[in-house]
């Protein structure tokens, strides 16, 4: 989903919850305006209106929107307690939620208790959707497991729709956590039950979308049972095109959710769900492992304050630490696999998160006392005496493996992902001289490094490598001259600046975006920033060279106390593909604006990576964009709130034919942050009157904070000092001066 759709769900969502709930529906249907999946998508997200204040708990499938309340409020009242449905005799009411009342009935046949849940008129109205989730309660059904609750029955009687199911006595999971979190041993046990019955619904080709601890029951005796194995279907849709047969293979067919659909409670749900996309098994994984973390902590690893704001940290952000919880470090390891945000890296199957649970449990079970005799103890002694020696080796080495394995090789992940290379090159040497052939290890080392070829006359040179701000007798030798590609931390330092080489996850794809941060030294943290958008020569080199920055035409930004981020956004520099300079004239429109989307999204990820680094002030970061990156400014800012002010040297309008979401002229009146441009008169690239003046005065910034200075200059060649010292002034005007 765009940025821009995000964006408009966001709105209509708090402003619908700024309505009456008399006013909620007729509010909605305009806002919307008969785009019936944009009022999907609004109403799976609408689900706040519990009164305790926690937006996350409803579910999108449990919730009766607000705009709907007045038209359902006497069905909703309506109590079936001591009427007879069909054989079941009513016994009383257990819960209810926006996918029906659940009562406790006696089955007058068989003489047994049993759960009714009542499903709400609506839900059913339509018979298509009636036959779709009949199909899918008759699949799960079929799933005759201890851990999973048992569907007896889907039947309708005295006008009401309704399913017989096992009658689970106990408690749901989220009354289980307490306060200060569950007992390790006490979520494996509950873990591997749940485990246990995702292999046996994943097998029959059933996945829950919406497991959370209130789906899941536990006895008093501590026996698991999930609920409401797909009912989740009920409000998917999956309507065909005319021309279009259903799926031959039904399994594969009720593990598919339509693309652009959001389902599930947003807490859980994963980073696909999220974005509408077509769901599978690990889906369920992904839920599995919130649902893990908050046994432990009673808190969930992605929060915000409003829907939106938690569906964006499931996108980008990592999970949070577990805090003061003393938990295991395998289990650690276990539950950020499971959260994952490429399923693809993430467990591949239940069965196999079964089997890592199991045996972590087993290592952490207490030794069962054993009962010998005189002699089988004297056997023993002798034998202790013989072995301890090799004993005690092996017990060292299988000790410090599990500590590479379950200690370090997180520790150095979470390190990479945060940018603390020096850190994490240092432990991943320590974890491989225990491990020295493992490949998770051998890519975080290459992530955590870079490469130096290094050469001296006369050669045979002692080269020694030590972090800059470290102990002056802390180095370490990398041998003799000549070195070549010897990995060393990918940091840099002279006398009055700093470099460091981060990546982050880009919100598209399996891929991460690389960035060069550029740090002063000469003033004190927090930073003022300017991130960059390079020239269309970025699409040619193979490499950035950080040449410039610090020792070059662009140095000014670090002497001046400011840092600089330069982004290697997507088609660019180490990150080059098919995208050629020239816009659409050089690309077919829907490659150039699908790498427009995804810059945008890079320099999103930039400013969000920005937000939690310490040293960077935030609140004042400014946009420079180069040729190149002047040119898509107008589509870039419109998208990025973030910026405080702007430079555009030697951009302008382009006029192509480009597709509507990538032409600048349909953005450029929506930025309205202070813009500075300089331009050359003679810049055949983007022209005065055809290029440069249409942006200028299109600009929805107030003509009192925009300026544009042009020079008696070509494309790219103005005056090195005026374009330093107009850069300057204009952060000093927008950001503030620097204190040195």
């Amino acid at each position: 989903m765009d940025p821009e759709r995000w964006k408009q769900i966001d709105r209509i969502v708090q402003q619908a919850l700024s309505q009456p709930p008399a006013s909620v529906k007729s509010f909605l249907e305009e806002a919307c305006a008969g785009d019936e999946k944009l009022r999907d998508e609004i109403d799976a997200l609408l689900r706040n209106d519990s009164g305790d204040g926690d937006f996350m708990k409803t579910p999108a499938v449990e919730f009766p929107a607000r705009a709907l309340a007045e038209d359902r409020a006497a069905e909703q009242a309506c109590t079936l307690t001591g009427r007879m449905i069909a054989h079941y005799q009513v016994m009383e009411k257990l819960g209810e939620g926006g996918m029906g009342v659940v009562y406790k009935a006696l089955d007058t046949r068989l003489n047994r208790a049993v759960s009714l849940k009542v499903l709400p008129s609506y839900r059913v109205a339509d018979p298509e959707r009636k036959q779709r989730f009949v199909k899918e309660a008759r699949a799960a059904s079929a799933l005759n497991h201890p851990n999973i609750v048992t569907i007896y029955d889907i039947n309708q009687a005295e006008g009401v729709d309704f399913i017989a199911m096992e009658y689970a006595a106990g408690k749901t999971l989220d009354r289980h956590i307490p306060q200060q979190g569950m007992r390790i041993g006490k979520v494996l046990e509950v873990g591997i039950q749940m485990a246990e019955a995702l292999t046996a619904a994943h097998a029959a080709g059933i996945i829950h979308r919406d497991l959370k601890p209130s789906n899941v029951m536990v006895s008093d005796s501590g026996q698991v049972k999930i609920l409401d194995f797909g009912l989740a279907k009920l409000i998917e849709k999956t309507e065909l095109n005319a021309e279009e047969k259903p799926p031959a293979d039904t399994r594969e067919s009720s593990l598919r959710t339509d693309e652009g659909m959001i389902l599930g409670t947003i807490g859980y749900m994963s980073p696909e769900q999220v974005r509408g996309l077509p769901v599978n098994q690990r889906t369920d994984i992904f839920s599995f492992g919130v649902v893990l973390y908050e046994m432990i902590t009673r808190e969930r690893p992605f929060t915000g304050t409003t829907p939106m704001t938690v569906a964006d940290a499931i996108l980008h952000a990592q999970p949070r630490d577990f805090g003061d919880s003393l938990v295991p470090g395998k289990l650690k390891a276990i539950i950020r696999k499971l959260l994952e945000k490429d399923p693809a890296n993430r467990y591949g199957s239940a069965e196999e998160i079964h089997r890592e649970l199991k045996a972590l449990e087993t290592s952490l079970a207490p030794a069962r006392p054993v009962r010998l005799s005189r002699n089988a103890w004297i056997a023993v002694g002798a034998a202790v005496v013989l072995a301890s020696i090799a004993f005690g080796w092996l017990w060292h080495r299988s000790s410090r493996e599990r500590w590479a394995l379950e200690t370090a090789t997180p520790e150095i992940a979470r390190l990479v992902d945060t940018g603390e290379f020096v850190k994490a090159a240092t432990l991943t040497r320590e974890a491989r001289a225990v491990l020295p052939k493992d490949p998770t290890l051998e890519r975080l080392w290459i992530r955590a490094t870079g490469e130096i070829s290094i050469a001296s006359v006369p050669s045979e040179a002692d080269v020694s490598i030590r972090h800059y701000r470290g102990d002056p007798n802390d180095s370490r030798s990398l041998g003799n001259t000549p070195l070549n590609n010897v990995r060393v931390e990918e940091t840099q330092a002279e006398g009055g600046w700093m470099r460091e080489k981060v990546s982050f996850d880009a919100a598209y794809g399996n891929e991460r975006v690389i960035a060069h941060l550029f740090l002063p030294k000469n003033v004190a943290p927090p930073f003022q920033a300017v991130v960059y958008v390079p020239g269309a020569g970025a699409l040619l080199a193979d490499r950035f060279n950080t040449s410039p920055w610090v020792d070059g035409d662009r140095d000014f930004f670090l002497k001046s106390g400011r840092a600089a981020m330069v982004p290697i956004y997507k088609g660019t520099f180490e990150r080059r593909d098919d995208l050629k300079p020239g816009g659409t004239a050089g690309n077919p429109p829907a490659l150039w604006r699908d790498h427009l989307v995804m810059w945008s999204k890079d320099l999103g990820r930039s400013l969000d990576y920005l937000e939690g680094r310490k040293d960077i002030d935030t609140t004042k970061i400014a946009y420079f964009g180069f040729s190149l990156g002047g040119g898509v400014a107008p589509v870039l800012l419109a998208m990025e709130g973030r910026f405080k002010a702007a430079i555009l040297s030697s951009g302008g309008l382009w006029f192509q034919r480009a597709l509507p979401e990538a032409d600048g002229t349909n953005s450029v009146t929506r930025v309205k942050l202070p813009v500075l441009m300089l331009n050359g008169r003679y810049d055949s690239l983007f022209p005065v009157e055809s290029a440069q003046l249409p942006i200028f005065r299109r600009l929805g910034t107030p003509d009192k904070d925009k300026r544009q200075v042009i020079y008696e200059a070509g494309h790219g060649a103005l005056p090195h000092g005026e374009e330093v010292r107009e850069t300057l002034n204009w952060l000093d005007k927008y950001l503030g001066p620097v204190r040195h």
